[in-house]
Parts: C-alpha cells; structure tokens; sequence
C-alpha cells in the first residue's frame, strides 16, 4: 500500500509541475508581448472590426513576421506559438487551435 501513496504522490507532484510549466508559458507569453508588440500596437488593432486575422494559422504568420520585421528578432517556434496563443486567448477567440 506504501508504495501506491509514493506512486499516487509522485504522480500528483509531477501534473503540479506541469501545470506550473503551462501557467509560466502563458506568463512569459504575456510578458514579451507587453515588452515586445505593444511598441507598435494597442489593443485596438485586434478588436477593430476590419481586421485582417482571420484564423489562429494566419495569426501566427504574423506574429512571426512581426517578430522579425518590427522587432528585429527570430523568435523559435514556441515562442510564436506562445505568444500567438496569448493573443488568441485574449482577443481573438477562434475555434479550438
């Protein structure tokens, strides 16, 4: 019986760590676009009714070329994705990614 408490333990530790990962994600996905994209833009341009985002995929593709282009840097794919997902989950609200 010992060893299933251990085994339940460790099991519920390690889902706490991964929640942990994901929260930080969210957290440093919020931090460099506070840091990052609100140099060039306001809330406005994702609410605004004529907006050119229309679905996550083209959303990421502009992230990334907003990354590149204004920011000058080459965020890795995570990152992207990241910051793309914050986006989403704040503004945009497309079906499931």
């Amino acid at each position: 019986m010992k060893i299933y408490k251990v085994a339940l333990l460790f099991s519920l530790s390690n889902s706490t760590f991964l929640f942990a990962d994901k929260d930080s994600a969210v957290v440093n996905a919020k931090a460099v676009y506070n840091e990052k994209c609100t140099k060039c833009h306001t809330s406005t341009v994702y609410t605004r009714e004529d907006h050119t985002i229309t679905s996550f995929s083209s959303l990421k593709i502009r992230v990334k070329a907003c990354a590149k282009n204004a920011v000058k840097e080459d965020w890795n794919e995570e990152l992207v994705d990241s910051v793309s997902k914050y986006l989403d989950h704040e503004y945009y609200k497309f079906p499931s990614n």
